[in-house]
């Protein structure tokens, strides 16, 4: 039991430090791994309940669910959930300029970025305004 409530701790650390995707505020990763984090390990239990009061209470679903509980499983989710938020990968495999500037278009991922910088702010105006731009060509 004290090893499940480590794991969420260590859950809990990692999803506090989670960026927020400024495209999609309304789909957040966070969010969605807390709701596994709650099925998985159940709520957190408040300072002041004894742990016999919370065992007395678990129903045959919780029960099952900690059966079910996969202690490696859940190490291999958490070492994968911080290598992406430390950019693990970034820095062991960098992305040279070869990449990055393609010889038939070397300023595309340069007009990528700024269009993703842009995008959350623009008005619903604009963004329809920019739909209806890339199924009208004028010449």
């Amino acid at each position: 039991m004290a090893l499940r409530s480590a794991l969420r701790k260590q859950y809990m650390t990692l999803l506090s430090h989670w960026p927020v995707d400024p495209l999609r505020p309304a789909l957040s990763f966070p969010d969605f791994l807390r709701r596994r984090i709650e099925q998985e390990f159940g709520a957190p239990h408040p300072p002041n309940s004894s742990p016999l009061s919370a065992v007395s209470t678990t129903t045959t679903k919780e029960v099952e669910a900690q059966s079910k509980f996969d202690e490696v499983y859940e190490k291999r989710q958490l070492n994968a959930l911080s290598s992406l938020l430390e950019d693990r990968y970034k820095k062991m495999y960098p992305v040279t300029d070869h990449i990055l500037m393609p010889k038939g278009q070397p300023d595309y991922y340069k007009k990528l970025l700024e269009e993703l910088e842009v995008a959350p702010k623009r008005s619903w105006f604009e963004r329809q305004l920019n739909s209806w731009r890339g199924w009208i060509r004028l010449k």
